[in-house]
């Protein structure tokens, strides 16, 4: 192997009470043992996410079809389901399954909460050089293990969950020859008594800074189906937004009843074209922070607080966006979230990738582009004036339906001439482009509605 890279599994269970956490859930209660391991799901996933893309995340799980564990989709490359059997079964079958001959693979729980990407880089560094890591605790058990290719027999013959587990593999290794190498030690939680000496371990640790506050506006028209997904993944937020504006553009269904029943501000203006609707909620907003939304979005749990915590460890950083990955299984799909990335890495990114800005930074820099079309590449331009924006690899889900509807060549291709038109002709060309491509609806005597 040349450099680090590889997968990593991770071992979850569906949250369910009486299924997860059970010898947790004799000190604090099932309910909130199941509220726990959520949010441990979401805790070592986000920490894993620095890695991404040169090492692949993979969610093994068990209990339930992926389907159900959706609020996580954006932290993963994948899912894959667990097989039946022990735990030595089921981590040799994942082993078995995602093993190629040039990247190794590591396997580790939701249990270990001081586990994060350095100790992966760790592990997988160590894996260079050796057969076989391991990440003890002081249980007798191990929080991660590795290997650097596939080894039949690895997992047999040993006691699991109980203070000999370590011992018995590293014996194993002895018996194969294997080298191994084995990491800092750390803990696992399985008890109630574990929890309260993790927490009592992290209380001493300096809090957090005060990270930078946070507007979402959604421009919107006609999007009662969708609104509400996006919406409760703003109120499902592990730092939940200051304040969330939608501001509608004419809709004739239940946008705006949908919008205020969630607890979302609603502003109503009759111009055209999502960049001037999201011009008139940056309007009305004080916060430090905007992040523009679409209503067909879905929010990662952890997405504004990887905003915050970025801009805040950045502080030359002007905006930038969190990506996106399109809620469908085509691998077609995959392709242009990839190109997409690869963009956004670079500086440009899309609309539908969640843009976000330091407020003050984009007003010194010309403000926000209040034009019905192509707002989001001038928003990329005007960011980029201002230092180097960021790509978070933190993809919020975006509905195909645009591609669906045209055909996903017809689509790109039609995205790649408003572009190329838009270089030419500049701000100018954005009223005769929206013109183009969004035509008011006839009404019913066959004429144009210019209200829209």
């Amino acid at each position: 192997m040349s450099g680090w890279g590889g997968t990593v599994l991770v071992y979850l269970k569906y949250p369910e009470p009486g299924r997860v956490k059970t010898r947790l859930a004799a000190t604090v209660g099932p309910a909130r043992a199941v509220e726990l391991y959520r949010e441990w799901i979401g805790h070592v996933f986000e920490r894993l996410q620095p890695l991404r893309p040169a090492v692949s995340v993979i969610g093994a799980i068990d209990g339930a079809a992926p389907e159900a564990f959706s609020p996580w989709v954006s932290f993963v490359d994948g899912w894959w389901q667990q097989p039946a059997g022990d735990l030595g079964h089921r981590l040799d079958a994942g082993f078995k399954q995602f093993h190629n001959a040039n990247a190794p693979v590591l396997a580790v729980g939701t249990d270990c909460l001081e586990l994060d990407a350095d100790g992966i880089r760790e592990a997988l560094t160590r894996l260079l050089n050796c057969d076989a890591v391991f990440g003890p605790t002081s249980d007798g058990g191990y929080y991660l293990v590795g290997t650097s290719r596939y080894l039949p027999g690895f997992f047999d013959a040993i006691r699991w969950s109980s203070s000999d587990t370590l011992r018995d593999h590293l014996a194993r290794c002895r018996d194969h020859n294997w080298r191994t190498e084995l990491l800092p030690q750390l803990d696992d939680i399985d008890t109630g008594a574990d929890w309260e000496a993790y927490r009592a371990r992290t209380s001493g640790r300096a809090s957090e800074p005060r990270l930078p506050t946070v507007a979402v506006v959604i421009p919107t028209l006609n999007e009662e189906s969708g609104l509400p997904q996006t919406l409760n993944s703003l109120r499902n937020q592990s730092i939940p937004p200051d304040r969330v504006i939608v501001v509608d553009g004419g809709s004739r269904d239940r946008t705006v009843e949908v919008a205020r029943e969630l607890g979302a501000e609603v502003l109503a203006t009759a111009t055209r074209g999502r960049g001037n609707q999201a011009a008139v909620g940056i309007a009305a907003v004080t916060e430090e922070v905007v992040l523009v939304g679409h209503a067909d979005m879905v929010f990662p749990p952890d997405a504004l607080r990887r905003i915050g915590r970025h801009l805040l460890e950045h502080p030359g950083c002007p905006g930038g966006s969190l990506g996106h990955r399109f809620d469908s299984n085509r691998w077609r799909y995959r392709l242009v979230e990839w190109f997409d990335r690869r963009r956004a890495e670079s500086g440009m990114s899309y609309g539908d990738q969640a843009q976000f800005f330091r407020r003050e930074w984009l007003d010194r820099a010309g403000g926000f582009p209040a034009q019905s079309i192509l707002e989001d590449v001038e928003l990329s331009a005007r960011l980029r004036a201002s230092g180097r924006p960021a790509c978070l690899n933190c993809p919020v889900t975006v509905s195909p339906r645009r591609f669906e509807r045209l055909g996903l060549v017809r689509a790109l291709w039609q995205n790649w001439q408003v572009r190329r038109a838009y270089r030419r002709g500049g701000v100018a060309a954005v009223h005769s482009l929206y013109e183009r491509y969004y035509p008011p609806p006839r009404s019913r005597d066959g004429r144009r509605d210019s209200s829209r």
